[in-house]
């Protein structure tokens, strides 16, 4: 099992996640304490990202993407209106949300920086500028893929919130849960299992190719013992970090600017945090 660390620092909107180099909004804890502005901007993309998946489902609200993007919403801190709502888009909803994978460089550091977007024309120039004034560059395809591996990435959480449980008792529900995880998801085609004790969670990981075998058998395995898959996707991890501190204006000004943008879903890079 490999050592978890932070990729940079928890004051930044972008919800994060441990490994280095992945930035995931739907990881909620770090909202906590947010401004309302930048709260506001959370749930956006949380619900973006429901309304999209239960168009994909024909609006079957029973499809396995729906309800995880439901679930998504909710830690998100979405209240059961705004997701009822998502749940019964408009008829004169016209608009069709697309993903779009842009690659992108600056100094040392390669982002693949992941759009949800209804108009590539509106969101290119932005996340383009994003880079540009900070003396980066938006390339062409491939120009940064080969910096990455892109993996699966199943992320189980208790369906509870469990605001009264103490440390301990989380922690020792997800050891106990990892033994059952970690057997299943093997033999579903995993190759590795990790627990983040601070996000309360356990991360799978597979080739692309068995995420869909590896969730069905860990969706069959966790959900009689009171936990969800919050995240089913393919993810992208670094092959090799370049360590970088607070300090680094231009870096922390792109992820700001990155932030902002209500199309920007997930940011993948490969720098890692030092302290300094």
């Amino acid at each position: 099992m490999l050592h978890l660390r932070p990729t940079y620092p928890t004051n930044l909107t972008h919800l994060i996640r441990t490994f280095a180099g992945h930035s995931k909004w739907s990881n909620i804890k770090h909202q906590k304490g947010k401004n309302d502005a930048a709260r506001s901007k959370i749930v956006t993309k949380a619900l973006r990202v429901l309304s999209t998946a239960l168009r994909e489902a024909s609006g079957d609200v029973t499809n396995f993407k729906v309800v995880q993007a439901k679930s998504l919403a909710a830690r998100a801190g979405c209240t059961k209106a705004n997701i009822d709502k998502a749940l019964k888009p408009s008829k004169d909803d016209s608009s069709v949300w697309e993903k779009i994978i842009w690659e992108c460089s600056l100094s040392n550091y390669c982002f693949v920086v992941e759009c949800l977007s209804d108009n590539r024309n509106r969101t290119s120039p932005l996340v383009k500028h994003a880079f540009t004034k900070n003396g980066g560059t938006m390339g062409t395809t491939g120009s940064v893929m080969w910096a990455f591996d892109e993996r699966g990435m199943v992320e189980i959480v208790p369906m509870s919130k469990e605001e009264t449980t103490t440390a301990e008792t989380k922690k020792n529900r997800l050891d106990t849960m990892f033994d059952e995880v970690f057997e299943t998801a093997v033999d579903a085609g995993a190759d590795d299992v990790e627990i983040n004790y601070e996000e309360n969670s356990i991360v799978v990981f597979s080739e692309t190719t068995e995420l869909s075998k590896v969730t069905k058998g860990v969706r069959d395995a966790i959900t009689p013992k009171g936990f969800e898959i919050v995240q089913s996707c393919f993810t992208f991890i670094p092959k090799d970090t370049v360590e970088f501190s607070l300090e680094d204006e231009s870096f922390m000004s792109v992820m700001d600017t990155l932030d902002d943008l209500d199309d920007v879903q997930n940011v993948y890079h490969n720098g890692v945090l030092v302290e300094k």
